[in-house]
């Protein structure tokens, strides 16, 4: 049984500014370090990490979401993996390397599904919510050195932000601060 990795860690899931640089239309960022990641509080690196897994079968698909406090902020990433999109019975997991910031790496890297997953970012309680339409979600693409945008869904309620995005595939993603 293969493991499919959803890490939450500084080279996966980007929301970036929607002024990038536009190439064949699509907005792009140069570089693996052009981005910085979205600081969900405003405290030290912290060292410690989350896991959450959870095995899948393709006929029926399923749910893997793990949740976590950090101040008064409540974090929640949950992949929603569609019946029939799997090839194979797989455990798909959550890691999330530094819980101060909004990082993750969706895997394993590379993994294409049979159909589009669905992956949700929830943060309740932010002291400062940036405004939905400075938010894209993206991915890296390693052979052409830049992230990718791809088209999200952004939604802000009082100081409660939720990020929504369909992906087919599991590469590098990573939530990026819109204010750099």
């Amino acid at each position: 049984m293969k493991k499919v990795v959803a890490s939450i860690i500084a080279v996966a899931m980007v929301l970036v500014l929607a002024n990038g640089c536009s190439t064949v239309g699509q907005t792009t960022y140069k570089g693996f370090n052009s981005v910085k990641a979205f600081k969900i509080v405003n405290a030290p690196a912290a060292k410690s990490s989350l896991h959450f897994e959870k095995t899948l079968t393709p006929g029926q698909g399923g749910v893997v979401s793990g949740s976590y406090n950090i101040g008064n902020v409540q974090v929640t990433y949950t992949v929603t993996v569609p019946a029939g999109a799997l090839h194979n019975t797989e455990t798909v997991t959550i890691d999330i390397p530094d819980v101060t910031e909004a990082r993750e790496d969706l895997g394993p890297s590379p993994y294409t599904f049979n159909k589009p997953v669905t992956v949700t970012m929830s943060f309740k309680n932010l002291p400062n919510v940036p405004d939905p339409s400075d938010i894209q979600v993206a991915w890296f693409d390693a052979n052409a050195g830049e992230w990718i945008v791809v088209p999200s869904t952004a939604t802000v309620s009082g100081n409660d932000l939720t990020v929504t995005y369909r992906t087919s595939h599991f590469t590098y993603w990573i939530i990026i601060d819109p204010d750099e």
